[in-house]
């Protein structure tokens, strides 16, 4: 864990409360400013070993916030995040078990990527192919 990152007490105890009872979607929601990325990154990291979690992918509002989450995953948690090329079709990605090999733990994305033609389902695909 980083020593860069303390967790709230909302964090840690979302944490426990998942390990208890880990749920196959699960909506975590916050205020501006209320930690959501340290929030989701801190779960991620806490729980990956526990749940063999191998790959995150993480959704982002917006475009430009793609390269703001990878950079903050990486400064709190030494997180290897892709967020270049997401702009581009699918198919224009590398997969994500070439980007494990590359050493990245996921891929950040934006929700008007996920809403293009085929992206989501591509992704989709590709994730039950190389992580089930």
């Amino acid at each position: 864990m980083s020593n860069q990152f303390n967790p709230r007490d909302w964090q840690a105890r979302f944490v426990r409360e998942y390990q208890a009872n880990p749920q196959k979607n699960t909506l975590l929601e916050g205020c501006t400013a209320a930690g959501k990325t340290g929030g989701a990154l801190y779960t991620f990291v806490s729980l990956r070993s526990t749940l063999d979690w191998d790959f995150l992918v993480v959704v982002t509002p917006s475009e430009h916030l793609r390269k703001q989450y990878a950079q903050d995953a990486h400064r709190l948690f030494g997180l290897n995040l892709y967020h270049s090329g997401t702009d581009n079709r699918s198919k224009g990605l590398p997969n994500t078990k070439q980007l494990s090999g590359e050493n990245y733990q996921g891929i950040v994305i934006s929700y008007q990527w996920l809403t293009k033609r085929e992206n989501a389902q591509n992704l989709a695909n590709d994730l039950q192919r190389n992580w089930k």
